[in-house]
This record gives structure tokens, sequence and C-alpha cells, in this order.
């Protein structure tokens, strides 16, 4: 679950240097991305709730899944696409992600702070905690920094030595 907030914020990140020059487009909310909006403000008040009544390992979960809605939302509103055929749509949608990511950084800040200061660093702003949550406030125009990988892929050895080290005592 956390490759796919790693994949939708390096996807996004590279989009938007790569075809906007790192700069936010000016996006028109329309019917799609007020249903997305309404499913993404569900799941994060259910993650919230959750953390609320300290069930941690729910919460987290409930985040990944809320990125997971980003990911079918790149995917849906094709962006690399339309690009050429519908440039205002593909402009909504890079907004749209910009601001999503936004919100993921404040989602995950208590889980992995670190990475929520990547992609606040990324994004190039700061944000106010979940005062900022469900803002637009990453307004058309704003410079982003550039893309960088959130996590590092681990191989087989590197897994093995975790698993001998933190593993525990075995019967």
């Amino acid at each position: 679950l956390v490759a796919n907030l790693g994949n939708l914020v390096n996807r996004t990140m590279k989009f938007l240097n790569s075809f906007y020059g790192g700069v936010i487009p000016t996006g028109s909310i329309g019917k799609i991305e007020r249903a997305f909006f309404k499913e993404v403000n569900g799941k994060t008040k259910e993650a919230i709730n959750l953390l609320d009544e300290v069930k941690i390992k729910d919460s987290l979960r409930g985040i990944m899944n809320v990125s997971k809605l980003g990911n079918q939302y790149f995917q849906k509103s094709e962006p690399w696409k339309n690009f050429k055929l519908n440039r205002k749509k593909a402009d909504t949608s890079i907004f749209v992600l910009a601001n999503f990511i936004k919100d993921l950084a404040i989602l995950i800040k208590p889980f992995m702070p670190e990475t929520s200061e990547l992609i606040e660093k990324q994004l190039n702003i700061k944000t106010n905690g979940l005062d900022d949550l469900g803002k637009r406030s990453i307004l058309p125009g704003h410079k982003v920094g550039m893309a960088r990988v959130l996590f590092e892929r681990l191989n087989n050895d590197k897994v093995e030595q975790f698993r001998e080290k933190f593993g525990g005592k075995k019967k």
C-alpha cells in the first residue's frame, strides 16, 4: 500500500515537472472532481476517526486506501493523453492531484513525518496540519520542486537482513 502512495506522488510530480515546467495549472472543478472529492472526504473522515480511536493500523490502512483513490483518479483522468487532446481536462487533473497529494502529506504526518516533509518539499509548501485538509490551497501559478522517489525498493538480501535483525526469536 505504501508503494501506492509513492507511485502517485512520483507520477504526479514528474508529470508536473515534465509537462508544466513545475507550475500548477488552472483547474476547473466539475462533476467528476466533485464526486472524487466527496469520496475522498468520506474515506478521510473515516481514517481520522480511526486515529482518534487510537486504531493506528486501521487508520493508516484507511489513509493508504485514500491514496489508492488518487491513483484511480490519475488513471481515469489520463492527463498524459489529455495534455494534447483536451488540455483543460489535463490541467484540472493535475491541479486536483497536486492538492490531493498535499492532503496525503497531512494525513501521513503522524505515521511518516519524514515522508510527509519530503512531499511538502516537492510541492514547495508547508502545511498547517488538519486545518489545510480538503482546501485547494495549492493555487494555479504555484511553482513546485523536483520529483523525488519517496521509498526505495528493498531487494531480497535487505529484506532478509531486516528479518534477521528485527524478526524476534524463533522457537
